[in-house]
């Protein structure tokens, strides 16, 4: 079994930790000088790159990355498998880029699972009480499921 593949890179910018507050169906920044919401990027970006490749130590590449609602649409055919999910209803990062994104990276062969949620805007977090209530789950299922696939090789 390859190094690192039970590493999961879980920044799925929840909200929470971006400085935002969730509120009914809206998204507000606190303090849109101070906050920030790229999380989901730079999951991606460690995924396609690893982290020697911003000046970190060389760590091994996860064998799965979990991401939220972003408009990154940059992938390598190295990226690892990837798990995404996003509100339709996202005004800062439109659901349909992400699902373009994993569409490109499934017919390279990389494993993809994509979710999108009607009627959620950007920062639904763990999304309980909403239509994405269980996501987590999914994605936890989705990178067993990687780990299955590394062991059998």
């Amino acid at each position: 079994m390859k190094a690192g593949r039970f590493l999961l890179v879980l920044l799925c910018t929840l909200c929470l930790l971006s400085g935002c507050t969730q509120t009914g169906q809206t998204a507000q920044a606190i303090d849109p000088e101070q906050s920030g919401s790229a999380g989901g990027r730079v999951a991606a970006w460690l995924g396609s790159y690893g982290t020697a490749a911003f000046g970190g130590e060389e760590l091994p590449r996860p064998g799965a990355v979990v991401m939220q609602y972003t408009g990154h649409s940059d992938y390598t055919a190295h990226d690892p498998p990837t798990f995404a999910c996003a509100g339709e209803r996202d005004s800062i990062a439109n659901w349909r880029t992400m699902q373009r994104r994993l569409e490109a990276m499934q017919r390279l062969g990389i494993p993809t699972e994509f979710h999108h949620y009607p009627g959620l805007a950007h920062g639904f977090g763990l999304g309980t009480g909403t239509v994405a209530e269980g996501w987590i789950d999914e994605a936890i299922a989705f990178w067993e499921a990687q780990m299955e696939a590394d062991a059998s090789m």
